[in-house]
C-alpha cells in the first residue's frame, strides 16, 4: 500500500492534500507541470479547467497561488471528484475551484485561458510491469487505452472550442509520446509547441497555444 494512503494526507506544491484510493497519488512531476505553468499564466484573472483533477491537486495549487483566478475541475469519477471537494474544503476554496462530473470536457461549454491536464498516460501492454504500489491506484486514472494516449488526443480535439483566442493547452505526457503528441498537436492546428522535460531528463510536458 502507497505510503500516501496509509498517512491519508500528500504534500503538493506547499499544501496538504488528502489522499487515499479515490484517485491516484499526485507524483513529483506534476508539481513540476504546476511550476512551469506558474510563469506562464499571464492574466493573473484567467478563467482555467484541469480535466481529469482527481484529487484536484492541480486546480487547487494553482487557486491557490492565483487567488483572483475562476477554477474548474473536471473528472468522470464520482470518487474522484469527492475527494477532491473535500481538500478544496480543508483549502478554504470551495467558493473558487468548481468541481464536475465530466468525460474530458464533454459537459461544459465555458471557454478558457488555460487547459491543463495530467491525464491517463499508461498502456494497457504496460500493466504487468507497474509495481504493486503503484496498482493501488485506481485503473481509472492509470491507463489512457491500448497505446497509452487515447485521452490526451481526445483532449487535444476537443479543446478548441473551449480556448480563448490564444489561450494554452499544458499536458503531462508518457515516455515515450512526445513525437507522435507534437504531430497530432500540429495536425489540430495548434502553434507555439512547446516541450519540457522532467527532472529525470524525460520529455513530460507540452505547451501549445491554439487560435
Amino acid at each position: 500500500m502507497p505510503l500516501q494512503h496509509l498517512l491519508g494526507t500528500v504534500e503538493f506544491c506547499g499544501l496538504t492534500i488528502l489522499c487515499d484510493q479515490r484517485a491516484m497519488v499526485p507524483r513529483p512531476e506534476t508539481e513540476e507541470l504546476v511550476e512551469l505553468l506558474e510563469s506562464r499564466i499571464e492574466n493573473r484573472e484567467s478563467r482555467i479547467v484541469d480535466v481529469g483533477t482527481g484529487s484536484g491537486v492541480i486546480a487547487l495549487t494553482l487557486a491557490a497561488k492565483f487567488p483572483e483566478t475562476e477554477v474548474y475541475a473536471l473528472d468522470i469519477s464520482e470518487d474522484a471528484l469527492a475527494l477532491g471537494r473535500s481538500n478544496a474544503e480543508r483549502l478554504g476554496l470551495t467558493e473558487r475551484v468548481h468541481f464536475f462530473k465530466s468525460n474530458l470536457l464533454q459537459n461544459i461549454s465555458e471557454r478558457f485561458d488555460l487547459i491543463v491536464a495530467n491525464l491517463p498516460y499508461i498502456s494497457m501492454q504496460d500493466r504487468q510491469s507497474l509495481s504493486s504500489e503503484v496498482l493501488h491506484d485506481p485503473a481509472i486514472a492509470l491507463f489512457g487505452g491500448a497505446r497509452g494516449d487515447e485521452l490526451i488526443r481526445d483532449l487535444i480535439e476537443q479543446a478548441p472550442p473551449h480556448l480563448q483566442s490564444n489561450g494554452l493547452l499544458a499536458l503531462e505526457i508518457g515516455v515515450g509520446q512526445s513525437e507522435p503528441l507534437r504531430e497530432f498537436l500540429v495536425e489540430k492546428n495548434f502553434h507555439d509547441i512547446e516541450s519540457k522535460k522532467d527532472y529525470s531528463g524525460n520529455l513530460r510536458f507540452f505547451f501549445a497555444r491554439y487560435g
